[in-house]
């Protein structure tokens, strides 16, 4: 029992992580371009990151 439980975690573990990673990604994927974008726009203003 304690062995079947065990090893039915696990895969719904790994399909857990991997939607997890897979959204972050997604995520990551959205916003960074918005990020640069912005960053590009205050560098071109004149104004480093590190003044923000």
């Amino acid at each position: 029992m304690r062995n079947n439980t065990s090893s039915e975690s696990v895969p719904a573990f790994l399909c857990f992580s991997g939607f997890y990673f897979q959204a972050r990604f997604l995520w990551v994927s959205r916003i960074f371009p918005c990020v640069r974008d912005r960053v590009l726009e205050l560098h071109i203003a004149g104004v480093g990151p590190g003044e923000v």
